[in-house]
């Protein structure tokens, strides 16, 4: 676990960090979440799937953070179907995460659509 604390600075512009950073050395990763879930409970965190310097940059651009829309999974003809769900199931959580930033800053109402998309998408391939 590492804890950061201070400010981003671009230019004139800068936003606080305040970060718990949980980073799996060895052991089983539901540990990690758990530890992950906890923190929520009791200190109310949230997940940010965004770097210090995705951060910074976003800083400098005038423009908020775009909607994050589904793209093709990266499939081959030969990819087994195990590892073809994987592959699908880890683009829908992506598309989820990455929504968090225009839900934050950015467009919320069609962030929030885009979070429903990769919902569907998830429940589809999992159904």
């Amino acid at each position: 676990m590492a804890l950061d604390q201070g400010f981003l600075f671009a230019g004139e512009r800068r936003e606080p960090v305040h970060e718990i950073e949980l980073e799996l050395k060895s052991g089983e990763p539901a540990a990690l979440i758990d530890l992950g879930l906890s923190l929520v409970d009791a200190i109310g965190v949230k997940l940010s799937v965004r770097s210090k310097a995705e951060r910074a940059a976003g800083l400098m651009s005038l423009t908020p953070p775009e909607p994050a829309r589904a793209r093709p999974p990266e499939l081959a003809p030969e990819t087994p179907t195990d590892e073809a769900i994987t592959i699908i199931l880890r683009d829908c959580l992506s598309q989820f995460l990455d929504n968090l930033p225009a839900l934050e800053s950015g467009d919320a109402v069609e962030a929030v659509h885009q979070m429903r998309v990769a919902m569907r998408r998830m429940r589809g391939i999992l159904s």
